[in-house]
């Protein structure tokens, strides 16, 4: 089977949504890329959220550490 170039995998891609690229995400490491990219594009921070605190906890670490 003939290899396609990983420009026209990317161009298919643009035609997919994001249900498809999960069922076809094993076929190529392109699909798989993308998958991941639409999958995690954006992450969703909660006023209370731990990671959320535990960030601002470790900036602060590093802005104190800065000082001399």
């Amino acid at each position: 089977m003939a290899q396609l170039n990983d420009d026209v995998l990317r161009y298919i891609v643009s035609y997919l949504s994001p249900e498809t690229l999960k069922k076809v995400n094993a076929a190529n490491p392109v699909f798989f890329d993308e998958w991941m990219k639409s999958r995690y594009e954006s992450l969703t921070f909660t006023r209370n959220d731990e990671l959320l605190d535990h960030l601002r906890y470790v900036s602060l670490v590093a802005d104190l550490s800065c000082l001399p």
